[in-house]
């Protein structure tokens, strides 16, 4: 999870899910313009190896 400030409308919650949904791995993202928290759901696996992070055995 994370946040981030400056949604006021929603198309900006919209290109904050495109943008962050377009990393590999990552298979779900949430938005709540009001709190501004993000949440990410990802395969971890694809989501490590596309950002060239070793995952621990």
């Amino acid at each position: 999870m994370t946040t981030a400030t400056g949604m006021t409308c929603g198309h900006r919650v919209s290109s904050v899910k495109e943008e962050v949904g377009e990393v590999p791995g990552v298979t779900g993202v949430e938005v709540d313009p009001a709190t501004g928290l993000v949440t990410v759901e990802s395969d971890m696996n694809r989501l490590l190896t596309a950002t060239h992070v070793p995952f621990p055995a």
